[in-house]
């Protein structure tokens, strides 16, 4: 599947809550359930792959890069949010 979506990805980013600490924060990042490109070329943009998460300097606890990290969020817990948004 191909998605690209700027527009899609752009409700996700920006001031607002971070969907996994619930903070309000100056900056969040579209982050990807599964990664762009993650097992082929293609990217996903669907907002059934994208949460909004709070990034450095953002006011927040930088949840997108934790998530990246092995941390908490897990792909599981992103899953859950998007399962109880949708």
């Amino acid at each position: 599947m191909r998605i690209v979506s700027e527009k899609t990805l752009d409700q996700f980013r920006g001031a607002g809550k971070c969907e996994w600490c619930g903070l309000r924060v100056r900056n969040r990042e579209a982050a990807h359930i599964y990664a762009r490109g993650m097992g082929s070329a293609s990217r996903n943009d669907a907002t059934i792959n994208v949460v909004a998460l709070c990034a450095v300097f953002s006011g927040g606890h930088d949840c997108h890069h934790e998530s990246h990290q092995g941390r908490e969020p897990t792909r599981e817990d992103l899953l859950a949010i998007v399962a109880n948004r949708e």
